[in-house]
């Protein structure tokens, strides 16, 4: 349902950019024609439950009301989850223009655009840890949160192609490139979230405590941006902000749910955030083939240091 929106949405925008049409209306209408057709699709498809008498009605009346209070949880915690980088793009176009804010940006979708399949991925991992007891679940997380984040490291390495195409192709948004380091590494702290600690969240029904991480990320996301734009001034400080917001968002998660599991804490967030910052700093300050080798090694040590973790990661994955 959600490829034929997509893929609908992408005709309708090559369309719309073949016959020449400039004004953004039209694309939107577009977007809107792809969900519309969709949900049609989805109503089709699940037409036994849309169009169910209401025969059953009182007897699934509680079962309504406990799906509707975990899912306002769920729902508003997503709002505040979109508003964490979206108060900062605000804060980016309100301060220094679209102009700059539409070069930002670039990095931003194409950011967004991994997340999107990232975010497959949890709709598959789901279902399969609903099926394990909780003290399969614990042995699971650690090895599955290992893996995941070596994954996450090494998608990093797009980067690569990307700022070597992307010059070629648009040329004037070259000098946007400089903040793609230090934006892309967001693939692997939303990933690490939305992969990890939201689904297993979801999976010990730690809703409520899922929101509260989201709104209170939301507030130092507000603070941090009103700072960094309108009293520091600062575009790149701005912009490592997004990094750090991420950062807290994971970690703040990451140590709310071991908590609430009963699992002891590692040093491997450490490591993580090392790999990160030399990621960053390599390719802000150094570029070119010297960081991309530069990175190859510190993923390589990486992968030395957690090789058991990580072949056991697979191994798990395998057997489920």
């Amino acid at each position: 349902m959600t490829t034929i929106g997509r893929i609908l949405y992408f005709v309708g925008v090559l369309f719309c950019l073949v016959v020449g049409i400039k004004s953004f209306q039209e694309y939107i209408v577009a977007d809107l024609i792809g969900r519309a057709i969709a949900l049609l699709y989805a109503i089709y498809t699940c037409r036994e439950i849309v169009f169910l008498k209401l025969t059953y009605f009182n007897a699934s009346l509680k079962e309504t009301w406990l799906n509707l209070s975990v899912g306002v949880k769920l729902l508003i915690a997503n709002f505040a989850s979109n508003l964490i980088i979206g108060v900062v793009r605000y804060g980016i176009q309100l301060h220094w223009g679209v102009r700059v804010f539409g070069k930002v940006s670039l990095t931003l979708n194409i950011s967004s655009f991994l997340m999107t399949f990232i975010s497959a991925i949890s709709l598959v991992l789901y279902p399969v840890l609903r099926r394990m007891n909780e003290e399969r679940l614990r042995k699971v997380y650690s090895v599955i949160k290992t893996l995941l984040i070596f994954v996450l490291l090494l998608g990093l390495f797009v980067y690569y192609p990307l700022n070597w195409i992307l010059p070629i192709w648009l040329p004037k948004y070259g000098e946007a490139l400089k903040y793609m380091a230090i934006l892309f590494p967001m693939c692997v702290y939303s990933g690490k979230f939305s992969l990890l600690i939201v689904t297993f969240m979801k999976t010990y029904r730690l809703e409520r405590k899922l929101l509260i991480v989201n709104l209170l990320i939301l507030a130092l996301s507000l603070v941090l941006t009103m700072f960094n734009v309108f009293i520091l001034k600062n575009l790149t400080l701005t912009m490592v902000s997004m990094i750090v917001i991420l950062w807290f968002q994971s970690t703040l998660g990451e140590v709310v749910l071991e908590r609430s599991i009963g699992i002891k804490r590692s040093h491997g967030l450490l490591l993580e955030t090392i790999v990160v910052a030399l990621f960053m700093a390599g390719n802000y300050l150094i570029g070119g083939l010297g960081s991309l080798l530069g990175y190859l090694v510190v993923v390589i040590v990486y992968f030395k240091l957690n090789q058991r973790k990580i072949v056991k990661g697979v191994r798990v994955l395998m057997n489920h």
